[in-house]
Parts: structure tokens; C-alpha cells; sequence
């Protein structure tokens, strides 16, 4: 997590918004989705990842499901914390800053954009 919140400095000391493809990598990151998730896990005996046979959480269609919760929650609370981050205090790395860098459109435009991924 240090790494990617390091990234995130040196975008806003250069002021330089970041592409999609790098933005939602960081994101997972700067998040902390992985932490989250394996804190899931646990639980009472691990109960949590005793639910299912253990190779099953090394397959690739659970690590995609893995993934896409976390992008999920990451591009939620972008959207929700549009208005503080971005506008009150400066901030360049929301996954609505990004789109509407990229594809050269408003932010309404983008939120939407966001919200229907």
C-alpha cells in the first residue's frame, strides 16, 4: 500500500492525472482491497476460508471475483467522495477525474460513465 500511496504523491507534485489502465491497478492498491479481502477471511476456527476446500480461492475465477469486488468498492467510493476529494481538497486520483480526463467529457458524463461499469 506505501508503494502506491508514494505513486499518488508524485502525480500530484507533477499535477498529472493518470491513465485508466494504471489508475484501477494503483486503486486495488491505495484501497487496500488485498488486506481487506484477507481479513475477510478470517474469522471465528477461520471459518472463512474453511467455507470452501482451500485450491479453490487459488483458481483464476475466484481471484477475478476477488478483483471485481475490489474495483467495485474502490469505484464506489470514488463516486461518493467525488465532492470532497476533488473539490475541496485537490485531489486528482478518483476513478471520475480519470474518465473524464480519458474519454474528454464532463464529470456528470463521467460519473455515469462510472456508475454503469
Amino acid at each position: 500500500m506505501i508503494g502506491s500511496w508514494v505513486w499518488e504523491v508524485g502525480n500530484l507534485a507533477v499535477n498529472r492525472i493518470p491513465d485508466p489502465v494504471d489508475y484501477v491497478e494503483m486503486r486495488r492498491k491505495t484501497f487496500g482491497a488485498d488486506l481487506t479481502m484477507s481479513l475477510a477471511l478470517l474469522g471465528p476456527d477461520n471459518a472463512g476460508i474453511d467455507a470452501l476446500p482451500r485450491e479453490i480461492y487459488a483458481t483464476r475465477v475466484v481471484r477475478e471475483m476477488q478483483t471485481a469486488a475490489a474495483d467495485y468498492a474502490c469505484f464506489t467510493n470514488d463516486l461518493f467522495s467525488y465532492q470532497k476529494e476533488v473539490q475541496f481538497e485537490g485531489d486528482l486520483h478518483n476513478i471520475v477525474v480519470v474518465v473524464e480526463q480519458f474519454l474528454g467529457v464532463d464529470r456528470w458524463t463521467a460519473a455515469d460513465v462510472v456508475a454503469t461499469s
